[in-house]
């Protein structure tokens, strides 16, 4: 098992956004798609997306279930309300590790 090879993890953030919303965004960057994405078109792309973002959110469901201190944060804002949900988020997350 893979997650068995993993160190000892204090906690977990997750910053995911939609998938629809990661490929506009990787379309609008200057630097353009990432090179996972090259060649494949607008379906393909948002499809293995999908599969990525369902994966990221399985694992840190599984996480929090063996105890993990675990939080999410949907990116779907700019990156001023994104900072502040990470900082919201943080903080929350070090109490759960340093008092709990």
């Amino acid at each position: 098992n893979a997650v068995n090879s993993l160190p000892e993890i204090d906690g977990l953030v997750l910053v995911t956004a939609d998938p629809e919303c990661c490929f506009e965004r990787q379309e609008n960057r200057s630097r353009g798609r990432s090179k996972y994405f090259q060649g494949l078109d607008q379906k393909q792309c948002i499809d293995t997306l999908h599969s990525m973002n369902s994966n990221t959110i399985k694992f840190g469901r599984y996480l929090s279930g063996e105890g993990v201190p675990t939080i999410h944060i949907t990116n779907t804002e700019n990156r001023g309300i994104s900072n502040n949900q990470i900082d919201q988020k943080l903080g929350t997350l070090q109490s759960s590790l340093y008092n709990g």
